[in-house]
């Protein structure tokens, strides 16, 4: 349930993101886009996947990708990804510290 919630958080914070670069006007319709379905899923993994899916078409984009923070070795992990050649693979690993996820967490 943890996981599904961190799923869902990750999910809102693209959906504002997205807001903010598209100069969406409706801040409820971009909401309403991105969550459209994500709630539901087989596994956590499959609505982190919807999410990158869904953010990329949000902004117009052909990629992005879903990160956590595995706070217990302080790195970002890849956690979902959505097209795109020089993106991450799941699984991939990188420090915490001066990343740009860090940045965003404590700088909102």
């Amino acid at each position: 349930m943890k996981k599904l919630l961190s799923c869902l958080v990750a999910g809102a914070g693209i959906g504002a993101a997205a807001w903010w670069i598209r100069g969406i006007r409706s801040e409820d319709n971009a909401f309403r886009s991105l969550l459209r379905g994500l709630t539901v899923g087989p596994n956590p993994e499959e609505v982190l996947h919807r999410i990158a899916e869904r953010a990329a078409r949000l902004v117009n984009g052909t990629a992005a990708y879903v990160e956590r923070l595995d706070a217990e070795r302080d790195e970002i992990v890849a956690a979902a990804v959505h097209g795109g050649q020089d993106l991450p693979a799941v699984g991939a690993r990188g420090p915490y510290k001066g990343s740009v996820a860090e940045q965003v967490i404590h700088h909102p």
